[in-house]
């Protein structure tokens, strides 16, 4: 062998090696910091960092290019004058270290001539405030705990920002009439499960208002209620790089999933998931969060019930159809604490449990899909789930609670539109082909009487333009909707 020749070999079969090597699900995800520029004054509270996937046992260590603008006190920033500074961090976790950069600007805020003189100041406070907002093109400003805002839209967005980060803050007005409801803040906001404010405080050109949120949703990380927001409807401008960078790959899963029907959809998103998911079995420590994440769901695939709840859930908003994530709890979980969805179609809730339905895979390693929670009632959950139901609309219907594989033989269709086009299509190429005659069997949903009679018409109507006939018509109501069973003949 001729030594080029020993050195090819060798190149391919290293690079053979690196992409041959196995994925490992259940690896850490790599932490990020969220904010890489802040604005603070010198009587701003201590800055705390921020960090995505941040391990309890990481370790950091922080250092400030300019102590006399920032100083670090208790792995925080604190603000000593005006000037800038930049901060360098330096995250230890899983014997990796990670480098990031933190860029502050602190500025002058007015001198306080006398307690007396509040409306002055108060007055000062809100140009000054105006002024940042147009330096900063009418995104959020955090002053110490606190926002201000000048629009509804401006104000909802500072509102969420910091339900995410806070459970008490004070936002301030310009106009008290820009405030919605507590009640639709908890619509447009269905992690939160309770939010109350403040009667508002009067100053000279502008009103004072604390926010508090003391129920927050613990089983929901920061970035998770971003995206939730932001598949809702809400602006993604805000998002941060790691959060639009997830945003975009569940909008970009769940395009592909979107069907002809709701119903079509929520199966494709129920099998998408059980195919692409595993249930974590590794060893159980609270200090590991990732196995509950949304991000491990999407990246990984390695979660527990929170995981496949909270993707089920963020692919569903992706598409437009209304799903909850449900806290509760099982007899099956060791922990007894469990998640999973209900689900809006056609105007009515249903309940699912996809971790459940993954039935693990068979001796050939294909996937093993269940439906025993696809679709059902709130009375066949109850049978094995328990949860506060005064949290969540009811699921009552049963229509659609059905064992999908013992049906899936047959087609599904809703409605006048999508039952006529099927059953003009399989008479038109029976009318074409050489077969004397074909069997007809589809699953119409809404049971229609409607629907029924649009049928008989349309295949009445073949006789004298196809030369097809019917026989043997039957219809039989076991299962959702109507199971239609006509014989077509030349």
């Amino acid at each position: 062998m001729t030594l080029k020749r020993f050195f090819t070999y060798a190149a391919f079969v290293l690079l053979f090696l690196i992409f041959i090597r196995p994925f490992d699900a259940q690896a850490a995800l790599k932490p990020s910091v969220r904010e890489e520029k802040v604005v603070l004054y010198p009587d701003s509270d201590p800055y705390e960092f921020h960090f995505t996937n941040l391990e309890k046992n990481a370790k950091l260590q922080l250092s400030s290019s300019d102590k006399a603008v920032i100083k670090i006190k208790d792995s925080k920033a604190v603000a000593v004058k005006s000037g800038k500074a930049t901060v360098t961090v330096k995250l230890t976790q899983n014997d990796k270290t990670y480098d990031f950069k933190v860029k502050f600007t602190v500025k002058s805020i007015p001198a306080e001539k006398a307690e007396s003189d509040y409306e002055k100041l108060a007055k000062k406070t809100v140009k000054r405030l105006e002024s940042e907002l147009i330096d900063r093109s009418g995104t959020l400003l955090n002053y110490g705990n606190g926002t201000y805002s000048t629009t509804r839209k401006m104000l909802d967005k500072d509102i969420f920002s910091n339900l995410r980060m806070y459970q008490s803050f004070t936002v301030v007005l310009s106009d008290l009439n820009l405030l919605r409801s507590e009640k639709e803040y908890l619509s447009m906001f269905p992690f939160l499960s309770e939010i109350t404010f403040s009667k508002p405080t009067k100053n000279s050109n502008c009103y004072s208002v604390v926010v508090s949120n003391v129920k927050k949703a613990t089983a929901f990380f920061s970035d998770e209620i971003a995206i939730d927001y932001a598949l809702g409807g809400g602006n993604v401008s805000f998002l941060t790089k790691d959060e639009k960078a997830l945003y975009k790959k569940i909008v970009k899963v769940a395009k592909k999933l979107k069907k002809d029907t709701d119903y079509e959809t929520v199966k494709a998103i129920h099998d998408y998931i059980i195919k692409n998911c595993e249930y974590y079995t590794g060893k159980s420590d609270k200090n590991n969060m990732d196995r509950y994440r949304l991000e491990s769901a999407v990246k990984t695939g390695s979660v527990v019930c929170s995981g496949y709840a909270k993707y089920f859930c963020a692919l569903c908003k992706a598409l437009g159809i209304n799903a909850r994530f449900v806290i509760g709890s099982s007899t099956l979980e060791q922990s007894g604490d469990h998640g999973w969805n209900i689900v809006e179609i056609g105007h009515k809730w249903y309940g699912v449990d996809v971790t459940w339905d993954d039935g693990g895979k068979d001796k050939n390693g294909k996937n093993k899909y269940k439906y025993k929670y696809f679709l059902i009632a709130d009375e066949d959950m109850k049978k094995d789930h328990f949860w506060d139901e005064s949290l969540y609309p009811k699921a009552v219907s049963k229509d659609l609670g059905i064992v999908y594989s013992d049906l899936e033989k047959y087609p599904l269709v809703s409605g006048n539109k999508e039952t006529l086009s099927y059953v003009k299509d399989v008479a038109k190429k029976l009318s074409s082909s050489k077969s004397a005659k074909t069997t007809l069997r589809f699953r119409e949903l809404t049971a229609s009487a409607e629907v029924f009679s649009a049928v008989n018409k349309e295949l009445n109507s073949y006789g004298s333009s196809l030369r097809v006939y019917w026989k043997d018509w039957d219809t039989d109501t076991a299962g959702p909707g109507w199971l239609y069973k006509i014989t077509l003949y030349k």
